[in-house]
This record gives structure tokens, C-alpha cells and sequence, in this order.
């Protein structure tokens, strides 16, 4: 007899759709741990487990996209959207909504973000909340570093700043990574 790991994403099609469901495995996928990437797990990305072992894994090969960051520069300038840092190697074009699920690699898409902040947008611990724009961290990343950007407004410069719905998603991700009792 032999202990194998259970795959969740394969049961999750089983799980249901309904909130509280959406809600545990969110809980369950913010819990995962960055895996290393393998031939067996390049299958399935449509559950939100998979898709979030994808963004983990997207997050430590993150590859440059040139033609969506330079669209991201000639909208926000080369400015860090969250800090305003403005160190050119730095700054990494992020999609608010994974590009591999929503194939929209257009501006209203995107923010210009520190690479630090770029992974923590990524990881669930940056929302902004979609009606003031106003930044939130998760309190875990509250350090000296990220303390002074905590409900500051993202930087849209003199633009009707980034969509939305796409915002609202990823808002919703983020509370779904934020400890109990810590909503915002």
C-alpha cells in the first residue's frame, strides 16, 4: 500500500458552485505553497486550484511581455502605480486578471507595479478596492517597507485607470486571502 497525495483539483468539478464552496477552495488555493512545475501538471488549468498552482508557478518564471508593458508605460508612464518608483528595470507590467484565463492583454487589464509588489498583487496580499482605488495590503506584509502605501490611492495619471470588473475579481481574491476578521 502506498500514501498518494489527493489531488483536490480533480475533485473540485464535483464540489459545486454555489458561494461557500467558491469561498473554501479560495481559503484552500491562498493556502497553497509555490510549487515547482511539472510535465504531469501542464493539463488542467480550468479549476481554481490548477489555476492558482498556474499563477504560483507564472509568478517564480515570470517572463517579460514587452508589447503589453510598453501599452502600460504609454497609458500610466514608467512609474510604479502603487509607489511611483520609477526605476525602469524594476517595474513589471502585471495583469490584474490572469492573462492565461481572461486572454485580455489589454491596458484596462494591466497596472505597472514594483516587482516585489507585482508578486504580492499576484499572491493575493495587494487589492484595490474598485470603487475609491484606494490600496490594501493584507496586515501580514504590513512592514516598515509597505506600511506607508496601505490606503493610498493607485497612481491612474489623468486616465480613467484600470477596468473595473477586473479590479472587482481580483478585490474579491484578495479578501478571500485575507486572515479572518481582517476584511476589508
Amino acid at each position: 500500500m502506498s500514501i498518494k497525495e489527493l489531488d483536490l483539483a480533480l475533485l473540485e468539478p464535483n464540489l459545486g458552485k454555489d458561494t461557500h464552496t467558491i469561498a473554501l477552495l479560495r481559503r484552500f488555493t491562498a493556502a497553497i505553497p509555490v510549487p515547482q512545475p511539472t510535465a504531469e501538471d501542464q493539463g488542467n488549468h480550468q479549476s481554481i486550484i490548477a489555476q492558482r498552482r498556474r499563477v504560483l508557478r507564472e509568478i517564480s518564471l515570470r517572463r517579460g511581455q514587452p508589447q503589453f508593458r510598453e501599452r502600460l508605460i504609454r497609458r500610466y508612464g514608467l512609474r510604479c502605480q502603487i509607489t511611483g518608483y520609477s526605476f525602469a528595470a524594476a517595474i513589471e507590467a502585471a495583469h490584474i486578471q490572469p492573462y492565461a484565463r481572461c486572454e485580455d492583454n489589454g491596458a484596462g487589464n494591466g497596472l505597472l507595479l514594483r516587482s516585489d509588489l507585482h508578486t504580492l498583487f499576484d499572491l493575493g496580499s495587494i487589492g484595490i478596492d474598485p470603487a475609491t482605488l484606494r490600496i490594501a495590503f493584507n496586515p501580514d506584509c504590513l512592514c516598515a517597507a509597505y506600511a506607508p502605501y496601505d490606503g493610498a490611492v493607485l497612481c491612474v495619471n489623468d486616465t480613467s485607470g484600470p477596468d473595473g470588473n477586473a479590479l472587482a475579481q481580483h478585490w474579491e481574491f484578495f479578501q478571500s486571502c485575507l486572515p479572518r476578521g481582517h476584511e476589508k
